[in-house]
């Protein structure tokens, strides 16, 4: 911006009313106030606003009839009543670019007029479409130096799809074509085009454009050679000084002097700056020539050490300003009483035009829902205009240079009547005829729009939005065209007069304090009336302030305004969430307290196995007495998709801890569970953990000298580590392994939470390191060395999780893990940027940068006078696009990158400070180092939006108390800056309510000391918020006239917490009684559970026991919410406040468990709650189960907001012990030596026998019996050779061990698995009227099952399909909706019992009671559970499911259902597509909106004039028109079509395949009642779905559900099954109404006879389905589509054979897959590997954070992963799991098989075998 001359004169204007441009003839002004008009864009909906309510029958938000508004040329589109006074009209195809279009309304179909104005017409114009190259840069390569990249831009004047600009761009580069990178935005489409490799020569970079870019149709771009560094481009800025940018072939030498190198003919240039390959050199302020000569001198050096050879010269034009206006300032809200000044800047002009248009006083409340205090939005709803005036710039002043920036004021009050309170907009126009241009008064001038300002009553569709008449895009920059006066030239604000100051602060308990102060003097207003009004403009609660101006109201509901009224004067203070002040830049961290309830939830351990029992406490404390007695607590538990496994019922009582047991399945998915506890609007959750766990046996102890952070800096590096049998024996050189992962924190010091602590420039991969692997000593100790780590390149402080495996000479091992932060560095450096108005790092390019700097040491404390070194870099434009961090990083450490500013700053005493000039816009990194090491960075921007001055970033009010902590009766003092004659409004409040709140007037500018009392009410921490507010008038310093600041108190009440006391004994026995005595240490009354765990479950998670005193006394977060409107007021210059909410207080602590699964049966013992008396004493007796270890015994006590937790350990274990090691499954042909253990724990104990029992499963090869002796106390291990027989199930061994008089046993379950899927085969035969068929077959395989099916039509293989849909162990969108699907129709098809009845029902329930959790905030659904992005045919088969169900007469969340239809709608309604699938898709979605009773036919009827090109999509599109009544169409579309599907099959989108679509045929031609056509189709897919073939969930689904709507409206009511049959059972007869009849046969000798004779009509279908398995390994390799491979690693990294392998060996299996098809992209793989048995899993889900990189989805299982994923064609990924050889012996290698889930033709196996594990040193 040029030079100012302020002129402080209120201009006396000459007032020039605008002419009348509308063209009706007939006044329509008392029926319609508004409508579009004048130029618009092409996808712009038509709207007119009438001055009636519309009486017809017609409500809010419905269809309106086509015939009501008509278009000329001929518009399709939906019309819809947006309200009962505004009309909307949506194209369903864009208006056609540069053409214009008259539009008559049929008024009198909407309501009763005259004749004359029964059709009301106007017209707009579209904008013409018009595309401009801008032409761009050439820059280096931000990944090869040797290489450049070009950057330009296609700019439209109109939305284009982004394909078909990316076809007007063709690039060749050295005659090979290239593919440009797109980014496109809006009508800005800018490309990249990358490694343009330097040759040995010069290239050429060719561009060539369509006919459709108007401007350039070729361009050509030199690209130099290697070693020829030359000018690539220069640029010209418009800024005033202009900046003159060269840009060279290389990245200049940054070293180099370029004085006299650069320079102006006749100008002296000396400011230069190198930025990479640019040089800018900066001109001065005084130049006043507009074309200058340009002169580049050899010498300029390159950073390679080039030279520029030759000189350049050139001529270059410095752009003349041209004509503009802006206002001055900020602001909104203006306290004048007499003069409203509204100042602004002018250039180039001679006049402007004033426009003022004024919200009316009964719409404020309208308009706020609309807009801020700034914004604009939709004014013809509440607002009219009511000035229009001209005003002359020379009249009082013809000397000004009208050239140069001039600033003006304008005095509001002059030219209306001010109504208090009410939003004036104030808008500054001009036109071409006003600038000082020489064409100034050439025809044509530029006009505004259709406003009729002459008529008082008059309508125009008001809208700053406009273009004049005869806009050309291209010419908008012109300002000799009248294109160039736009409404993007013009200045607009809102301005508020009035001088009541709102402020309002609403807690949990929805009462509302609000506080009136005078703007203009800062005192309060008393008796001020206040309205609360809610989103419906309905007055909830009123109240008149008190003489400090304070009132309180408690309205019934959410209020969304507050109104102040005081005489004449009055104002609005929006009240919606959005708007509240932001509280980000101070630490308001803590528990969020929901309507001033708090909730703890906890259990007995920190994982649970599936099977387990899941013992849950929640402990409710409601001290405002919001939940009556007997209120419903609802209690979910929720599996890792989402679904929701069981529902729980409790209620509000008066013991507040409510305890509920949740049961979990066997085969329940592993991962992250969750629990929720509803309680009416309240909602309590834990995150749970559920894994294929099993319990320690020895117990290990890490001693950390610092339990919360180690490393550098910190405490010693050692750390011991103990351990020991949990039943008390010692671990005497036992195997131990110790490792750490490491990875991000990503977070910093607690105590300073507003600097940055952590550099994006280093990316740290998390890594794994092994500290320890040695043997313990003779204690069971040992101890490692964390100096071991190496953390290299670490951006911060690291998450450290240190993971020990102690291993028994068995070969099993325990495994406990810690987290811990970990410290890389001895001192770190934290900086802090200055506030910004918006909170995004936006700051202004005209005045310093000032950054705050700390240095402290590893546990957060300040410390060091250590130099800090700045860096600051420059990022270019592609770091706006895809800037991730590990790009930063290479672009900021790339050899050839400089920091264009370095410094060194001295800290002293931990902190620094220093003011960056950086005068050049755009994106900088700031970086900063500490002599440790440690780096930090942020990303800024500069060239701030409103680049005016420092006063523009927000000052906030710093509080300080004198002490951190107080206890209860101590005095709280804290110390607030003031200013005198300032006032604060001062507040204390916690997580659920505004305790008090006064006002605190300030007598000086030192520091106000403000004094409370603490009280027990304020624990665990109270909040004193201050606002400090300065009059407005009379201010004689530069503070904004609002400061505000918060500041945490902490409260200390020891009379809070609860003793309670164990007695119970050190040692128990198993199998015995024992009793716990439980009372309060002090005798006070209480609640309590007691939970007795196993503790080798809890130290699996290194469990704490729960401490609810921690949790309902943790630190709250700030629960109330305060608004104001001071930083809009004129000339206080207070910036809005970052108005992202922090986010902090999360439930912690654990999750629960059972006691169901045969195998690891754990030791959870659970009572309670009970109630305690004062002073007495609880007695409780339990059973120790048959079990050797050791538990915990907790108790957990809460009583009228005091609480407290305390355990105890006892030894269980007897003189001789016995224990058995087994893997968690076997398989068939396994053999393996069974390790048993035994304990003498007593010095009698000398010759121990030894006698191990089996079952039929397994077979004992070496004898069944062993001795050992003992010379004293200790633990031996014996061998038991045992080979796992053909037998698969449940198999049981029991050891007994016998000594003297002292015996022990144990007993292990073990299952026997199928290690392959099962075989199915299928025999059938069509049995005619009359005779007979007998099924006698030999079944070969093992576990044989067989299934009589017959039916009335073609067989559909019900039994085996449904059984592979009920199977189907995944958990995506699609297969859970495909499960419950043909179950709708199921009861159609088949005779079902009661039992099978009600089975389906639940199925079906649980499936629909899912999908909330895959629904996404639009509508849609996820393919995941929890996901983001929408599967649209999944969505689309979802709510088709939905609809059928509802039919069915089953309960569908209402919301749920309606908000996927919406989606649905509005999918339909904007939907663009050409590809077949995404035809398919729109197809299917507008079926599914007619079978739901709400039609989209206006997308319908675009969709059928398209070319569609399946037939699948035809069918789908006339079966919509069939439910809509519309049959002629339909048969119009269907006759002579295909009723073919090509082949093909998808992995992914729509998971279509032909017999997918053929099903989808027989559901259309049963809708259109074609049943000859349907029955061939239901014969066609009954040969699919009846025979072997595979099929998937889709596929299986769609045919059964559509041959039961076939059976529904064809056979309904006719014969069924009509049948005698004979089996091994005897004889039957078969008399059904249903199509399909089901019976299992018993196989005798894996025999089959069953004999079957037809007693019907007609033809009977009938089949006999057997499935087996095999036990054998699967040998044949698959690569079909995919290649596969796994390699098997140790624990040092070396790849080995995996036929044999060492016992305790620590495994890495990798393995890889490609896509090596030809069709594109596999979408839904899984992978499915099985683990040998002798393997155990490591899973690193209970160790740290395990992620699995290329995965969507995975699982783990105790003796398998699954993995979900998708391959792009050629692409490989490699997934890698972590076992250990645990068990000796000779084990099945199971094949290892990925598949697509939709296409099994697409599949990889890689074979199985044997695989022995061998002792160290021998054979097993």
């Amino acid at each position: 911006m040029g030079q100012k001359y302020f002129i402080a004169i209120v201009i006396s204007l000459i007032i020039t009313l605008l002419g009348c441009n509308h063209k009706e003839k007939t006044d329509f002004s008392q029926y319609i106030t508004g409508y579009t008009s004048g130029i618009i864009t092409s996808n712009t909906p038509i709207q007119i606003y009438t001055a009636f309510p519309i009486d017809k029958d017609f409500q809010p938000g419905s269809a309106l009839p086509d015939n009501i508004l008509n278009f000329s040329p001929t518009m399709k589109g939906k019309l819809i009543l947006k309200d009962s006074h505004s009309i909307e009209f949506i194209p369903t195809e864009p208006f056609t670019n540069g053409k214009t279009y008259k539009a008559t309304l049929q008024l009198d179909k909407l309501c009763k007029v005259e004749k004359a104005h029964q059709a009301f017409t106007f017209q707009f114009n579209i904008i013409p479409l018009s595309c401009l190259f801008e032409a761009g840069q050439l820059t280096i390569s931000p990944d090869n130096d040797k290489a450049l990249e070009y950057q330009g831009t296609l700019h439209c004047s109109d939305y284009i799809e982004p394909t078909k600009v990316e076809q007007m761009l063709n690039a060749t580069f050295a005659n090979q074509n290239i593919v440009p990178i797109w980014n496109h935005m809006g009508n800005r489409h800018h490309f990249r085009i990358t490694n343009l490799e330097k040759g040995n020569t010069s290239k050429t970079l060719l561009l060539s454009f369509s006919k459709e870019v108007n401007n350039d149709k070729e361009q050509k771009i030199t690209i130099p050679g290697l070693h020829e560094f030359t000018i690539l481009n220069i640029e010209v800025s418009n800024t005033q000084p202009a900046v003159i940018s060269i840009y060279m072939s290389e990245n200049i030498d940054p070293q180099q002097d370029l004085n006299g190198l650069v320079t102006l003919r006749g100008i002296t240039l000396n400011n230069f700056k190198i930025d990479g390959n640019a040089i800018r050199a900066y001109l001065p302020t005084s130049i006043s020539k507009t074309e200058v000569e340009l002169n580049i001198f050899p010498g300029i050096r390159s950073a390679h050490g080039n030279s520029l050879k030759n000189e350049y010269s050139t001529s270059v034009s410095l752009r003349t300003t041209k004509p503009a206006v802006e206002l001055i300032g900020k602001g909104v809200i203006v306290p004048g009483k007499n003069k409203v000044l509204i100042p602004f800047s002018a250039v180039g002009l001679k006049a402007i035009d004033v426009e003022i248009i004024q919200v009316l006083n009964q719409n404020m409340n309208f308009f706020l829902q609309e807009n801020d205090y700034t914004s604009s939005f939709d004014l013809i709803r509440t607002a009219r205009p009511v000035f229009m005036q001209t005003i002359d710039l020379q009249k009082k002043h013809p000397n000004i240079q009208l050239d140069k920036w001039n600033d003006f004021t304008i005095d509001l009050s002059q030219l209306v009547k001010l109504e208090k309170g009410n939003v004036y907009r104030i808008v500054l126009k001009f036109k071409k005829s006003y600038t000082i241009l020489d064409c100034a008064n050439e025809e044509p001038d530029s006009d505004y729009g259709t406003t009729d300002w002459e008529n008082k009553s008059g309508y125009a569709y008001y809208s700053e939005y406009s273009y004049p008449t005869g806009y050309n895009w291209a010419e908008r920059d012109n300002p000799n065209s009248v294109s160039y006066y736009n409404f993007d030239r013009f200045a607009a604000r809102n301005i508020i007069n009035t001088s009541l100051g709102i402020m309002a602060k609403l807690g949990a308990d929805n009462r509302y304090h609000i506080c009136i102060t005078d703007l203009i003097s800062a005192q309060p207003i008393s008796d001020c009336q206040l309205s609360l009004y809610n989103y419906q403009n309905q007055k909830i609660d009123s109240a008149l302030t008190n003489q400090e101006g304070f009132a309180t109201l408690q309205p019934h509901g959410k209020a969304f305004v507050v109104l102040a009224q005081k005489g004449n004067d009055r104002a609005w203070l929006k009240l919606a969430d959005g708007n509240a002040l932001s509280l980000s830049n101070f630490n308001v961290n803590g528990q969020h307290v929901q309507m001033g309830v708090k909730g703890f939830i906890y259990g007995e351990r920190g994982v649970w196995r599936p099977g387990d029992n899941i013992y849950l406490s929640l402990i409710l404390e409601d001290k405002m007495k919001v939940l009556p007695e007997g209120h419903p607590i609802i209690a979910q538990l929720t599996d890792p998709n989402g679904h929701i496994v069981q529902t729980l019922k409790g209620s509000i009582g008066k013991n507040n801890i409510h305890a509920f047991t949740f049961k979990t399945d066997t085969k329940a998915q592993t991962g992250y569970w969750n629990a929720l506890f509803r309680i009416g609007g309240l909602t309590f959750r834990k995150t749970l953990r559920i894994e294929t766990i099993k319990p320690n046996r020895l117990a290990i102890q890490m001693e950390f000298a610092n339990d919360k952070i180690i490393g550098k800096g910190g405490s010693s590096s050692i750390v011991k580590v103990a351990t020991r049998w949990l039943n008390g024996a010692q671990t005497s050189n036992q195997k131990a392994i110790t490792e750490v992962k490491l990875y991000n924190n990503n977070t910093g010091f607690d105590n300073f939470p507003d600097y940055t602590f952590s550099d994006r420039t280093r990316y740290f991969e998390p890594t794994t390191a092994t500290l320890f692997e040695g043997n313990t000593d003779s204690k069971g100790n040992f101890e490692f060395n964390t100096q071991k780590i190496k953390a290299e390149n670490a951006p911060g402080l690291l998450n450290a999780i240190f993971t020990t495996r102690v291993f028994e000479n068995s070969g099993d091992f325990s495994i406990s893990s810690q987290r811990i932060l970990y410290s890389p560095y001895t001192q770190y450096v934290g900086i802090k940027l200055p506030e910004t108005t918006d909170g995004d790092n936006w700051y202004s390019t005209k005045s310093p940068l000032h950054i705050q700097g700390i240095t402290v040491s590893p546990t957060g404390v300040l410390s060091g006078n250590s130099p800090i070194q700045i860096e600051v870099y420059k990022l270019n434009w592609r770091w706006w696009w895809d800037a991730e961090d590990e790009h930063l990083s290479s672009y900021i450490n790339r050899e050839y990158s400089r920091s264009i500013i370095h410094t060194i700053i001295q800290a002293t005493n931990g902190k620094f400070s220093t003011d960056l000039n950086i005068t050049e816009h755009g994106r900088y990194f700031i970086r900063a180092t500490a002599p440790s090491g440690h780096t930090t960075g942020v990303i800024v921007y500069m060239g701030n939006w409103e680049d005016n001055a420092n006063e523009e970033t927000a000052t906030m009010l710093r509080l300080s108390t004198d002490k951190e902590n107080y206890k209860v009766g101590e005095t709280i003092r804290v110390q607030i800056p003031s200013v005198a004659g300032a006032v604060a409004i001062v507040s204390l409040e916690n997580g659920k309510t505004v305790s008090d709140i006064c006002r605190l007037p300030l007598s000086s500018n030192q520091a106000t000391t403000f004094e409370v009392k603490a009280t027990s009410d304020m624990c665990p921490n109270t909040y004193i918020a201050v606002s400090l507010i300065q009059p407005h008038s009379n201010r004689d310093n530069d503070r904004p006239i609002r400061m505000y600041g918060v500041v945490n108190v902490n409260i200390d009440d020891p009379s809070l917490r609860l003793n309670p006391e164990i007695k119970m004994p050190k040692e128990l026995r198993p199998g015995q009684n024992f009793t716990v005595e439980v009372k309060e240490k002090t005798g006070q009354e209480m609640n309590y559970t007691i939970a007795i765990v196993d503790e080798g479950l809890l130290s699996l998670t290194a469990f704490r026991t729960p401490e609810p005193f921690s949790a309902f006394y943790a630190r709250e977060a700030l629960g109330v919410k305060t608004w104001d409107f001071y930083d809009f007021i004129y000339g206080a210059y207070g910036a809005r406040l970052d108005k992202a909410f922090a986010v902090g207080g999360d439930e912690t602590l654990k999750e629960i468990q059972d006691e169901k699964t045969n195998r690891f049966k754990p030791v959870v013992l659970f009572a309670g709650p009970f109630t305690l008396k004062a002073g007495a004493t609880g007695n409780h007796t339990f059973k120790m189960p048959e079990y050797i270890g050791e538990v915990r015994t907790m108790v957990i006590a809460a009583n009228n907001g005091k609480y407290g937790s305390t355990a105890i350990n006892s030894q269980v274990n007897k003189p001789l012990m016995v224990s058995v090691a087994l893997p968690r499954l076997l398989t068939p042909g396994d053999v393996i030596d069974i390790p048993v253990t035994i304990f003498a724990l007593k010095d009698h104990i000398r010759e121990v026998n030894i006698y191990m029992a089996n079952d039929d499963k397994i077979t004992l090869t070496n004898g069944n019996s062993r001795t050992v002796q003992f010379d004293n106390k200790g633990e031996q291990v014996v061998y038991f050779k045992a080979k796992i027989n053909k037998n698969i199930g449940t198999s049981t061994i029991r050891v007994t061990a016998k000594a003297n008089n002292e015996e022990a046993s144990a007993t292990e379950n073990i299952e026997i698995r199928i290690p392959n899927p099962r075989i199915t085969q299928i025999e059938e035969k069509e049995i005619k009227m009359g005779e007979s068929f007998s099924f006698d077959s030999k079944i070969s395989g093992y576990d044989p099952t067989s299934v009589l099916e017959i039916s009335t039509i073609p067989a559909l293989n019900i039994e085996q399909r449904l059984a592979y849909l009920l199977e189907y162990p995944h958990g995506c969108l699609e297969q859970i909706t495909s499960k419950a699907f043909p179950q709708l129709s199921l009861s159609t098809l088949l005779q079902l019992s009661a039992e099978q009845l009600l089975q389906a029902e639940s199925n079906i329930r649980d499936v629909i009671s899912r999908l909330s959790n895959y629904q996404t905030s639009d509508g849609g659904f996820a393919y995941w559970q929890g996901g983001k992005q929408v599967a649209e045919w999944a969505t689309t088969y979802t709510v088709h499911f939905l609809i059928s169900a509802l039919q069915k007469g089953y309960t569908i969340p209402e919301q749920l259902l309606q908000n996927a239809i919406t989606y649905l709608k509005r999918s339909s309604n904007t939907w663009h597509g050409s590809e077949p699938w995404e035809q398919q898709e729109q197809a299917y979605r507008l079926y599914v909106l007619a079978l739901s009773g709400q039609p989209d036919l206006a997308a319908m009827n675009r969709l059928k004039e398209s070319q569609l090109q399946r037939p699948t999509s035809i069918w789908l599109l006339a079966s919509a028109y069939t439910l809509c009544k519309q049959e002629r169409i339909a048969d119009n579309m269907i006759r002579n079509l295909s009723q073919e599907v090509a082949s093909y099959r998808e992995t992914g989108r729509t998971y279509g395949s032909t017999t997918r679509d053929n099903a989808i045929l027989l559901q259309s031609m049963v809708t259109l009642n074609r049943r000859q056509d349907a029955y061939r189709m239901l014969e066609k897919i009954s040969k699919t779905i009846g025979s072997y073939a595979w099929c998937s969930t889709q596929e299986t689904a769609f045919a059964l559900h559509a041959a039961a709507q076939f059976v529904n409206k064809y056979i309904g009511q006719q014969q069924g099954v009509q049948a005698t049959i004979m089996t091994q059972q005897g004889k039957k007869e078969i008399r059904s109404e249903k199509t399909i009849w089901q019976i299992p046969l018993t196989l005798q000798n894996k025999q089959i006879n069953a004999t079957i004779h037809n007693d019907g009509e007609g033809i009977l279908f009938a089949r006999c389905i057997t499935t087996t398995t095999s036990l054998e390994p699967i040998t044949e390799k698959i690569a079909s589509g995919l290649s596969m491979q796994a390699n098997y690693y140790n624990g040092k990294g070396a790849r080995i054979n995996n036929s044999e392998i060492p016992q305790g060996e620590d495994l890495t299996i990798e393995i890889t897959i490609q896509n090596t098809g030809l069709t594109g992209t596999y979408q839904e793989l899984a992978l499915n590997y099985l683990v040998p048995s002798g393997f155990e899993i490591i899973n690193e889900r209970l160790t740290g954070n395990m992620t699995m990189p290329g995965a969507d989805n995975f699982d783990i299982r105790d003796d398998r992963f699954y993995v979900y994923f998708s391959l792009q064609q050629g692409e490989t990924k490699t997934f890698r799991f972590r076992c250990n050889a645990a068990f000796r012996g000779e084990y099945m290698l199971p094949a290892i098989q990925c598949s697509a889930m939709y296409d099994n033709s697409i599949q990889a196996v890689v074979p199985g075998g044997k695989i022995i594990i061998n002792r160290v040193g021998g054979k097993h």
